[in-house]
């Protein structure tokens, strides 16, 4: 078999070499030209297959198939290439990736090369198309965007062909007139309008020189009978210069006109409804001049009923913005509403008083639409100067709570420094040779400067929480090593008080678990140590258990240090986590502390994702308890107990 692929390759290339016009043809053809053995090797090309591909000849050769095609265009050109051999000329397309790393898409021919009716090998051609994909996938975006912005529109979309017949529909016209789709297409759009319209909407258009937009208010008859006040805008579609359509928006203002009828129809009557309204309320005519005002409006704006009809709104209650800048009369937003009939809310604008004072508003600006025509104006405000003041007073509060915040941390930080060094000036004293008097004074330095430490550490990071800036560190680690650590830390006080200090974890809590270590520790250490502090006699026991969740992803702990110390009255339980509180000012006196130990070990189990809470009887001990969820999938369940 070899053999016979081999006399028909050396036949093969023996064509190629062959001179004459089908060589020059070939060489110099605009489409990439390429010539495949039997067995699929590559055995010439022509100048536009390395214009194509960005590869020479000898690149392509040493190119895998894995680097320059997908698995599809592999599977692709493997198939048609044996359709190839046995005689056919099959067409297809495939992605490969130009040597500059592009992926491109070409469509392939390929042709069996005969020799005397026997195929000795086949042409490839191949025509690049990917500026022509691209070019049709941006087609088919557009038009899916254009559908999407059609169907889905809010408002009522619709088209029309130039006898005024509905060509398409989108589902919001549907909902407004009753009709469905089929109802719709291929109806005039006049046989909607209400027998009492004058007009028809396709007749107001001169169709030979139409090249704007109209607007319409118009009546519509709902299929079940009622009437509806429709704001109609109807854009021409030209095409080379030649009116093909009409494209439409259809928006319902019925509540809208019944509201402001009924809100014009209030003031005309000087309606105790609308002088009773907190809510500043005024009208405009077409020409920005002010026709009616109500109460609130001449209590916020200082003019009498007589003073105020008659003035420019522009001109003296709204000429500038916020900035200060002043407006344009195209920019004015009343002004563009009586022009568009469109609604506007307005945010933080200024309006000024009668005596040239300014103060700061929320505006509603709605159109007086009467017999299909705009009439006016009506403009609804409200003053929030002090609900600005209110905010601007907050974030001044918040900065300065994150000053206090940085204050403490820099100061925490700078004596922390000399604290340092004094505690370790009085390790290098105790380790010199001093009089029994002097040791004292040097061990009660060194408490001394510990306690202050811990003061400091504590201050700094309560105003870390304080200001949102104690970042958890999350890792991996042993928890009854971290306990055992913790319990052998205090054992030597607890033997100095002739306490029992121990502590057991459930065999069913997990021996590895993932969070803030340092966090943790700092929580139980804080916990352990009040519970040391304040027990007399008796024991101190830290306990771990596991909260059965059925079918839950995590593994619920619940920590708790029990002690059979003085206990807390049930009427100070509620000091306990209070910054800078003591329970029994007497007793901490005699050992010292901020009153932030507990509030920081609160914030702290709060700020994991956990609860801690406290039982608790006067003279009879306490029991500290907080839960902290881990995730099992990053656990390992641990078998031992510990005492």
């Amino acid at each position: 078999m070899w053999a016979v692929y081999k006399d028909k390759t050396l036949i093969l290339k023996k064509m190629i070499s062959a001179d004459g016009a089908f060589k020059s043809l070939y060489m110099n053809h605009p489409d990439s030209i390429y010539i495949l053995d039997l067995q699929g090797n590559l055995v010439d090309t022509n100048v536009s297959t390395h214009q194509i591909s960005g590869y020479t000849f000898e690149e392509m050769k040493d190119v895998s198939a894995k680097e320059a095609y997908t698995e599809e265009s592999i599977s692709l050109q493997k198939y048609n290439f044996a359709l190839a051999v046995e005689g056919q000329s099959p067409r297809f397309v495939i992605e490969f990736t130009h040597k500059s790393g592009e992926l491109h898409t070409a469509d392939i021919t390929y042709v069996p090369i005969k020799a005397e009716d026997e195929v000795v090998g086949v042409y490839g051609l191949a025509k690049d198309i990917t500026e022509h994909v691209r070019a049709q996938n941006k087609l088919v975006e557009s038009k899916e965007r254009y559908k999407s912005l059609f169907q889905y529109n809010p408002a009522s979309v619709y088209l029309l062909d130039l006898s005024g017949r509905f060509k398409e529909v989108n589902a919001r016209l549907q909902h407004l007139t009753g009709f469905t789709k089929e109802e719709l297409i291929g109806k005039l759009f006049d046989d909607l309008l209400h027998p009492d319209e004058c007009y028809r909407v396709m007749s107001s258009y001169d169709l030979d020189t139409v090249s704007e937009p109209k607007h319409h208010e118009v009546k519509l008859t709902h299929k079940n009978g009622h009437t509806l006040l429709i704001n109609v805008v109807n854009v021409p579609i030209k095409i080379n210069g030649h009116l093909e359509g009409v494209h439409g928006v259809a928006i319902d203002i019925t509540e809208n006109m019944r509201n402001l009828e009924q809100i014009k129809d209030l003031s005309e009557r000087h309606s105790l409804i609308l002088d009773s309204v907190s809510e500043g309320i005024f009208g405009l005519d077409t020409q920005g001049h002010t026709i009616f005002i109500n109460p609130a409006a001449m209590e916020m704006l200082g003019y009498s009923r007589e003073e105020f009809i008659g003035i420019h709104s522009q001109s003296l209650i709204h000429h500038t913005r916020y900035d200060g800048s002043h407006y344009s009369e195209n920019e004015f937003p009343i002004s563009l509403t009586i022009s568009d009939g469109v609604t506007r809310s307005m945010d933080e604008e200024v309006f000024w008083r009668k005596d040239g004072t300014s103060f700061l508003v929320n505006y509603r600006v709605s159109p007086i639409i009467h017999n299909g025509g705009i009439q006016g104006a009506v403009v609804a405000f409200s003053d929030i100067t002090n609900e600005r003041e209110i905010i601007r007073a907050k974030e001044f509060a918040e900065k300065a709570a994150r000053a206090k915040s940085d204050f403490l941390a820099m100061m925490s930080h700078e004596i922390r420094t000399p604290m340092n060094g004094m505690i370790g000036m009085a390790d290098l004293l105790l380790e010199t040779e001093l009089g029994e008097e002097q040791r004292t004074y040097a061990d009660i330095l060194r408490s001394s400067s510990y306690s202050l430490l811990h003061i400091l550490n504590d201050i700094l990071d309560f105003s870390k929480m304080e200001a949102g800036k104690m970042p958890l560190q999350s890792e991996m680690f042993d928890l009854r090593e971290m306990i055992s650590s913790i319990v052998d830390l205090f054992t030597p006080k607890a033997e100095e008080k002739k306490l029992s200090l121990r502590w057991w974890a459930d065999t069913s809590v997990p021996e590895i678990i993932k969070t803030d270590p340092s966090r943790l520790r700092q929580i139980i250490v804080n916990l352990v140590g009040n519970a040391l502090k304040f027990t007399e006699k008796g024991s101190v026991t830290l306990s771990v258990k596991n909260i059965p969740l059925p079918e839950a992803s995590d593994y619920l702990l619940e920590f708790s240090v029990r002690d059979t110390g003085v206990g807390i009255a049930a009427n100070k339980l509620n000091l306990l986590f209070q910054s800078f509180s003591q329970v029994h000012p007497s007793i901490n006196r005699k050992y010292g502390g901020t009153g932030l130990g507990l509030a920081i070990s609160k914030q702290l189990v709060e700020l994991m994702g956990g609860t801690i809470f406290v039982e608790s009887e006067e003279h009879r001990g306490s029991t500290f308890r907080f839960m902290l969820s881990f995730p099992k999938e990053e656990s390992e369940v641990g078998i031992t107990a510990s005492w």
